[in-house]
Formats: C-alpha cells, sequence, structure tokens
C-alpha cells in the first residue's frame, strides 16, 4: 500500500482503493467513507427526501477516527476549524446526517468486532420499539495505521512469519432497514449478544458462552440455513467458533467465511459480510444456500458475541 505505515510494509493486509475516495479537507477518512458507502445505500433505498430527513443513523466502529487523526492521511491537508471534530468517534454518524439531510439523532455503537452488528441491533430495537419508521446502519474502520498495527502487532494477533492470525483490513458497509419491508429484500429476524469473559486475551477460552447464544437463536429463530462465523483467523476464536458451532448443530451446517477473501474489518466486518450475503455474494469456496436464513456472528477481544438472524 503507497504510504504503509512505517515497520508494517511487508504485512498482509487488505485496503480500499481509490485512496483519493477518502480524501477530503472537511471530513476524516473515515467519514468519507462512511458517506460514500451511505450514499449507496441510500440510492438502492430510494427513499423519499421526507422519508430519508425522518431517518436515523446508526454508526459502528471500533478505532474511530484514528486513520487521518494521529496518523496523517497521505496528501490531506486538514480544516483546522474541525480539528476537534474530526478526532471524534462519532464524526462519521454526523458527516452522514449532514451530508444527507438525515435529522434523527445520530448513535453510535463501539463494541470492538462486534460494533457494525451492535449497530444493527440498536436501529433494529428502535424500529421495533415503534421509535424509528426508516434506519441507515453504517460501519467503517480503517486500521492500517501505526497505532493500531502496533497494538495488534505487540499482542501477538497478526499473521505472518509462519504464524496464523489475522489479516487487518479497511472497510466500510451501510444497509437501510424499514419496518415494513419490501417483496424481494432481505429481512432482518432478531439480533442476540452476550458478555463472555473467557473472549479476553489472555483468559483460557470456552465455547460455552458462544454455543448458548447460539441454542438462544436457534430457539427464537429456528434452524439457520447456514452460518457466517467471526473467523478472525487467530487459533482460538477459530477453535471456539467451530466447537461452539458443532455442539448445537452438527457437522452438517454450512458456514461462509469471508476473512479469508476480504480480511478483518474489524468493528466493520461484520456489517459488511452481512451485506455480502444478503446480496447472496458468497465465498467461492462454501457451497451454500443462495437463499434463506443466516446466523452472522461476531466477537469481541472484550468478552462479547453479538448475532444477527437474516432471511434472505
Amino acid at each position: 500500500m503507497p504510504g504503509a505505515p512505517v515497520g508494517f510494509g511487508q504485512l498482509e493486509a487488505g485496503w480500499i482503493e481509490p485512496r483519493d475516495l477518502l480524501r477530503d479537507r472537511k471530513w476524516s477518512p473515515s467519514s468519507m467513507a462512511a458517506i460514500h458507502v451511505a450514499r449507496q445505500a441510500l440510492d438502492q433505498a430510494n427513499w423519499t427526501d421526507t422519508e430519508r430527513r425522518d431517518a436515523t443513523v446508526f454508526f459502528g466502529t471500533s478505532r474511530g477516527p484514528l486513520a487521518g487523526w494521529t496518523d496523517p492521511w497521505p496528501g490531506r491537508r486538514g480544516f483546522d476549524l474541525l480539528a476537534a471534530t474530526n478526532s471524534l468517534p462519532a464524526e462519521p454518524a454526523a458527516a452522514v446526517s449532514a451530508t444527507f439531510g438525515i435529522e434523527g439523532p445520530w448513535q453510535v455503537s463501539s463494541t470492538g468486532c462486534c460494533a457494525g452488528l451492535d449497530a444493527l441491533a440498536t436501529a433494529e430495537m428502535w424500529i421495533r420499539g415503534g421509535h424509528l419508521e426508516r434506519a441507515l446502519v453504517v460501519a467503517v474502520d480503517l486500521p492500517l495505521v501505526a497505532p493500531v498495527l502496533d497494538a495488534y502487532a505487540r499482542t501477538g494477533l497478526l499473521a505472518g512469519e509462519g504464524r496464523e492470525g489475522m489479516i487487518p483490513s479497511e472497510a466500510a458497509a451501510a444497509v437501510c432497514l424499514e419496518r415494513d419491508g419490501r417483496d424481494g429484500q432481505a429481512r432482518l429476524l432478531g439480533c442476540l449478544a452476550a458478555a463472555d469473559p473467557s473472549a479476553l486475551v489472555g483468559s483460557g477460552r470456552d465455547g460455552q458462552p458462544l454455543a448458548r447464544l447460539l441454542d438462544t437463536a436457534r430457539a427464537r429463530y429456528g434452524e439457520p440455513g447456514y452460518a457466517v462465523p467471526h473467523s478472525s483467523g487467530t487459533t482460538s476464536n477459530l477453535r471456539v467458533e467451530r466447537e461452539a458451532l458443532g455442539s448445537v448443530f452438527g457437522p452438517d451446517l454450512p458456514i461462509a467465511a469471508y476473512k479469508p477473501h476480504t480480511g478483518h474489518g474489524i468493528g466493520a466486518g461484520g456489517l459488511l459480510e452481512l451485506a455480502l450475503a444478503c446480496a447472496a455474494i458468497h465465498p467461492p469456496d462454501t457451497p451454500v444456500p443462495p437463499r434463506g436464513s443466516f446466523f452472522k456472528l461476531a466477537s469481541a477481544l472484550g468478552g462479547r458475541h453479538s448475532l444477527a438472524c437474516i432471511d434472505s
């Protein structure tokens, strides 16, 4: 990657091209990524001006606007008046709202790698509670900056030198939710989450908390046609997910693992993979039903599992 962080030039990673897409004087690179995917989602939803104005933005991120704030963005000349704004994890939510005239009180979830799915879950709660008719859910993470990569490297999470591990990737995704939905569109059946102290780094990993979450999801939403795991590439997470999925569903449930193809989009990865599955863009090496229900999982280092059930 041109302008790769010093010391990480040989790291296997995924990044968004073209880089000009993320460069702006006013908004941070994370905000520009959010605006880009939000525009695509809104175009597909075809909301009227009134419908868009009355919606609310729900934003998810793990690392916020570190890219372009603590680490300069190549070729970007910042706007000093908004220097403080550019450092806010919430700025992309405000930027999307301002850009598209969305007047609902934007909300932000920052729950590590669960952030995108948790933003979706919060939007679902607002809609099912009767507070909203429509929600725009956006997630962005741009982790290819020295402070983030150095923290991952010191924790031993990165792949390299023959070691299994995560391949970090920039990611941005957006989906539109509507209370009544439309024929032919994917349906969000519901979201669940659970704390898992064993998922803390350095703890003995235990698949039982995730298995209990999957059991609850199956009882509530029925048997899924396939599962989209978190599968970060780290050995412990992969083992725990396999154990939990196997204990609940047996060995025959199809598994669609995206991260070997997309890399790990951190807090945006979960929403990205959910959007790809809804669009029936599946990993080429995984035979899964073209349509039907699926469970999307995300797991966060702080000790959390999140799940969304979709009928596509």
